[in-house]
C-alpha cells in the first residue's frame, strides 16, 4: 500500500509543478482545512457505521483479477486496487496534464509496478492460491493508513464539486495539511490476508509463486488488492521493459523517502535537487546529512530487481522527479520516468528526450540531469 500512496505523492507532486501551487492557494483554504476534514472523517464514518454488505470470496475476486491482469486489462486492475471513485482522481490530473498525457497513459503509470514484467505475448494461467495468512497488527495498521488517504481523495472530490470542479492547488495544498494517522482510525477491516498464489508459463509448464494482500473495508462490498507482485513472470530488456523499471524504481524511491520523512531521515534534502545513483561515484549534489545507503536499502524493500540494473534519481523536496533506467548486462535500452522525458532546469521541468542524434546512454541523460541541476 506504501508504494501506491508513494505513487500517488509524486503525481501530486508533478501536478502542483504543472499548474504552480503558490502562497495565493494555501491561503484560499486556510479558512476551511478544518470544516473540509471534519466533513470527510464523519463521512468515513458513516460509510463505515452502516449494516453489513453481502460481498464475495476473495478467492473470486482474486481470479477476477488475474483474468484481468493476464488479459493486460489495466483499467479493470486498477479499478480492483482502488476505492469506488477513485477514478475521478485521474480526471482530476486529466485536466492537470492538459494534453500532455491521456487517461491510458496515467492509469498505466499507476499500474506499471505490477506491469513491470509483462509480456502479452508470453502465455499464462493461474493456477491458485497455495497459502493464507491473516495480517499482522502492523499490517492491517499500513492498510487503514493507506485506504484512509485514498478515501479521503474520494471524498475530497466529491466534496468540492467532482473532478471538473476541483482546483488542483488547493487539492494539493489541503492533502499536505492532512494526518491520515488520525483519519485511519476511523477506519475498520472486516478481512484482511497475505495470500500466495501459482502461476504457470503455458508453454514451458514451469510455475512461478506470487504475493498479494486482499482486504475488504466493513461496509464496503468489493475486496481490494494491493501489494502484488509476481516471481519472474518475464524477463524482457526492451525499452518497453526499462520504462516500466524506471516507473517501478521511481516509486520504489518515493516510497523509501515517504519512510525516511517519518523516521526524520531526511534531513536537508527538502532543500535541493540531488541524484542518488545505483553507482556511488555518480552521486550528486547529495547533501551532507542524506544517507544514500539507508535510501537505497528501503528502495530495494520495493524493488527487488533494482540491483539488476544501473540508475539514476533526480530527488527534490523529498519526491523523486526523475528516474533513468538500463540494464547492468547488456546497457542497450535506457527508460525513463517520466516516459521519454529528461530534467532540463534547476526548476526540474522537462522536455523531450532528443534522440535524433542516437540513442542516449544512462551516461548522457545523467550528465544532462547534472547540467540542468547546475
Amino acid at each position: 500500500m506504501k508504494r501506491m500512496i508513494a505513487g500517488i505523492i509524486a503525481l501530486t507532486t508533478v501536478l502542483c509543478t504543472l499548474t504552480g501551487c503558490g502562497k495565493d492557494a494555501a491561503d484560499d483554504v486556510k479558512d476551511t482545512s478544518v470544516e473540509t476534514t471534519a466533513a470527510q472523517e464523519n463521512t468515513t464514518e458513516e460509510s463505515n457505521s452502516g449494516e453489513s454488505v453481502e460481498a464475495g470470496s476473495y478467492e473470486e475476486t482474486v481470479e477476477e483479477f488475474f483474468k484481468a491482469y493476464i488479459a493486460n486489462d489495466r483499467e479493470k486492475t486498477f479499478l480492483m486496487q482502488y476505492p469506488d471513485g477513485f477514478e475521478d482522481f485521474i480526471k482530476v490530473l486529466l485536466r492537470t496534464f492538459d494534453g500532455d498525457m491521456t487517461e491510458e497513459e496515467i492509469i498505466d503509470s499507476f499500474q506499471s509496478d505490477i506491469y513491470n514484467d509483462y509480456d502479452e505475448d508470453k502465455k499464462i494461467s493461474f493456477k491458485g492460491i497455495v497459502d493464507s495468512e491473516p495480517l499482522s497488527d502492523e499490517e492491517m495498521g499500513e492498510m487503514k493508513e493507506g485506504y484512509a488517504t485514498l478515501k479521503w481523495i474520494v471524498d475530497y472530490i466529491d466534496q468540492n464539486g467532482g473532478p471538473d470542479k476541483v482546483d488542483p492547488n488547493v487539492f494539493n495544498e489541503e492533502s499536505k495539511k492532512q494526518d491520515f494517522d488520525d483519519l485511519a482510525d476511523s477506519v475498520k477491516l472486516d478481512e484482511a490476508y497475505n495470500l500466495k498464489f501459482e502461476i504457470q508459463n503455458d508453454e514451458t509448464g514451469e510455475t512461478s509463486e506470487g504475493s498479494m494482500i486482499v482486504f475488504r473495508v466493513e461496509g464496503e462490498k468489493n475486496w481490494l488488492i494491493t501489494e502484488f507482485n509476481i516471481e519472474e513472470n518475464v524477463n524482457d530488456s526492451g525499452t518497453e521493459a526499462m520504462e516500466a523499471a524506471a516507473s517501478s524504481l521511481s516509486k520504489a524511491g518515493n516510497t523509501a523517502l515517504v519512510e525516511m520523512d517519518e523516521e526524520s531521515l531526511l534531513g536537508s534534502a527538502l532543500d535541493k535537487a540531488f541524484i542518488v545513483s545505483s553507482d556511488d561515484s555518480m552521486n550528486y549534489n547529495v547533501p551532507d546529512d542524506f544517507d544514500t545507503d539507508i535510501f537505497k536499502k528501503k528502495m530495494k524493500n520495493y524493488f527487488e530487481k533494482m540491483s539488476e540494473l544501473e540508475w539514476i534519481t533526480v530527488i527534490k523536496g523529498g519526491v523523486v522527479f526523475y528516474a533513468a533506467v538500463d540494464r547492468v548486462e547488456d546497457q542497450q535500452n535506457v527508460g525513463t520516468y517520466p516516459v521519454g522525458k529528461v530534467i532540463i532546469d534547476q526548476n526540474l521541468d522537462y522536455t523531450d528526450l532528443d534522440n535524433e542524434n542516437g540513442e542516449k546512454s544512462l551516461k548522457d541523460i545523467y550528465d544532462i540531469c547534472v547540467e540542468s541541476i547546475g
